[in-house]
């Protein structure tokens, strides 16, 4: 009887932890980057906001040597953002660090 009552514990947490981290309030990717200039790269950031949701998106620039060179955090609105990330010097590349609900 312990055993079938650990096992349906196990199963009702295993099917609470598939339901909540289906349910994102926000979801987020880079659709493409562009290295503007030494000081400036440009990405296109496409989010996805559950009704009445808001969020916090950061893009990191890295160099050729793998270092970041710029940071930007802004606050996305849902579907296609424009982002500007200043860099210290030239980007090779634009990466979406992290876009969470508020």
């Amino acid at each position: 009887a312990l055993g079938i009552l650990a096992a349906a514990v196990f199963g009702i947490w295993l099917a609470w932890a598939v339901w909540f981290h289906s349910n994102d309030p926000v979801t987020a990717g880079i659709e493409s980057f562009d290295v503007v200039d030494e000081h400036t790269a440009t990405a296109v950031v496409q989010v996805r906001l559950a009704e009445d949701a808001e969020a916090t998106c950061k893009l990191r620039a890295t160099a050729e040597d793998k270092t970041t060179v710029g940071e930007h955090t802004f606050e996305p609105v849902d579907g296609r953002n424009e982002v500007t990330v200043r860099t210290e010097r030239l980007a090779t590349t634009v990466d979406l660090v992290s876009c969470t609900a508020n």
